[in-house]
């Protein structure tokens, strides 16, 4: 912040930088130099520290991961956890999942947090390795230095847990079953059988006795491994008709009940300071005029400054320099243990060749449709956010392909978060999350709630953005407050065909730990 008046917009780019290691003294005389190591700076920061670094040549993705592969085969675990991110896909290159799945394991060896939690995804989803949920769950476990299942899983791994888990009920009790019939077979033949030696198909039946006591043994291992878990029950949709209809009667909402965490560790002062920048973007020069950006914003930056303690910095109508600026100065205002919120709403682009790369962008007011030179892409948030020191961070995206900052599966919705301890708490507060949550995933339209006159009406996702905000009383995990606002768009929009369902995404790239969280705590 200090160097904002000093800073040019193409200094604010993050680039792999070459740090010259420190010079120490031994001694009288004994005078030594630390060898080099790569950094993820602005270019501003690093020419400041006398470093180098190569601007990024998009057709050349690969000369990235040269500079950084001599230090990770030096066993630096940041270089290593590095060139994962860069070789699933990160900077545009041609995923190589195995190798990814090398270094994220290499550095995962060493404890690196982020990399525990890439290769729990990793063994989620089948990349570089065998699918296996059961070393998925034990991955994230080794990740959070959770014991318990107060995990955060996708809406994905729900279904595939509650599978796993009546497959192996089903196969324990056929087992079980198995096993009884021959257990009664070897008793029949050892009341028959004479006493004159012994009897080889009793021996052969223990034998698969055993065999099978064995399996039971593995499955019911297998079976205690699986985390109870618990998904919003909204998430299961009703069947659509063909023609839309409209709910004669709105279901009564649910009753929610807010805690303070545990021990009163926000009253501690262990969370930090809170910073927003919200983005609220109306009328474009070249692209169509939009109805509630404006109104959004400006309602949920007094929101958050008013009842959530935010220093929020409001930008109405904002071109490229204003959001990057804004962006760039929270990023290097916040400290350790300090929050982060970026809420954008406007229009979002995404093109089919971008797609493949899941590469987004914000569009700011003056925002040329022909070419994307002055376009925000979220790769360039995302690398502002990874460069920052804060603690946790939170994207919140109202606009078309908002979803796009991450290629994770989405985190189930949960309208009520378990009880944690102390401890646990302290755990999670402890650890570095990034989140975005979006109105929508890759579909290109937002939702107008038509029911507010002209001057205070705001986009249904923001709405309910802002119900569940007014409604909380204590403290609110961002899980927490995503399941909420999912069933509140839900229910307004069930019966109108098919809509944008918000998602809850984290933002590895960005640097997010395992069972990292954000919270809105009520002053």
């Amino acid at each position: 912040m200090a160097f904002e008046g000093k800073v040019q917009l193409s200094q604010m780019e993050v680039v792999d930088c070459i740090v010259e290691g420190s010079v120490r003294q031994m001694g009288r005389n004994f005078v030594y130099q630390e060898p080099p190591r790569m950094a993820r700076l602005t270019q501003f920061e690093c020419a400041s520290m006398g470093g180098t670094f190569k601007i990024y040549d998009p057709t050349a993705p690969d000369a990235v991961m040269e500079q950084w592969l001599p230090f990770a085969e030096r066993g630096d675990a940041d270089a290593q956890h590095r060139l994962g991110l860069l070789y699933e896909g990160a900077m545009g290159a041609e995923p190589d999942y195995e190798k990814a799945a090398y270094w994220y394991s290499q550095a995962a060896a060493q404890g690196h947090r982020e990399s525990l939690y890439s290769m729990s995804v990793f063994f989620e989803k089948g990349l570089g390795v065998q699918k296996d949920l059961l070393e998925a769950i034990s991955w994230y476990r080794k990740a959070s230095g959770l014991e318990n299942d107060n995990l955060m899983w996708s809406s994905q791994a729900y279904k595939e847990i509650d599978e796993m888990r009546a497959t192996l009920q089903g196969e324990l009790a056929a087992v079980e079953i198995q096993r009884d019939v021959l257990w009664q077979q070897v008793e029949d033949l050892k009341a028959a059988q004479s006493e004159q030696g012994s009897d080889a198909r009793v021996k052969a039946l223990e034998s698969l006795i055993e065999d099978l006591s064995a399996s039971l043994e593995e499955k019911e291992a297998s079976l205690a491994k699986l985390p109870a878990v618990q998904v919003l029950p909204s998430t299961e949709k009703v069947a659509e008709s063909a023609e839309p209809t409209t709910p004669t009667a709105d279901p009564p909402p649910p009753q929610f009940k807010f805690q303070e965490l545990p021990g009163k560790l926000m009253r501690q002062k262990q969370i930090g300071r809170f910073y927003a920048v919200v983005i609220g973007n109306t009328d474009y020069r070249w692209l169509p005029f939009l109805e509630t950006p404006r109104n959004d914003a400006a309602t949920i930056a007094e929101l958050l400054e008013k009842n959530y303690g935010f220093s929020t910095q409001l930008l109405l109508d904002a071109d490229e320099e204003e959001i990057k600026r804004a962006i760039y100065t929270v990023e290097t205002t916040a400290r350790d243990s300090d929050n982060i919120l970026i809420y954008f709403a406007g229009h979002g682009r995404m093109s089919e060749a971008d797609r493949a790369r899941m590469k987004g962008y914000w569009m700011p007011t003056n925002a040329d449709p022909a070419q994307d030179a002055n376009w925000v892409d979220n790769w360039w948030i995302t690398d502002h956010l990874d460069a920052s020191a804060a603690r946790r961070a939170l994207v919140i995206a109202d606009s078309c392909y908002g979803g796009v900052f991450s290629t994770d599966l989405p985190i189930g919705p949960v309208l009520q978060m378990p009880e944690f301890t102390d401890k646990e708490m302290r755990a999670k507060l402890e650890r570095r999350s990034r989140f975005v949550l979006s109105s929508g995933d890759l579909q290109p339209f937002v939702v107008v709630d038509e029911s507010a006159d002209a001057e205070t009406s705001h986009s249904v996702f923001a709405a309910a953005f802002i119900d569940v905000l007014e409604e909380n009383t204590g403290s609110l995990s961002v899980v927490e407050l995503y399941g909420r606002v999912f069933d509140r768009m839900d229910r307004l929009l069930r019966g109108l065909g098919p809509m944008p369902e918000p998602e809850l995404r984290v933002i590895r790239a960005a640097g997010h730990e395992s069972e990292g969280d954000y919270f809105f705590v009520k002053n």
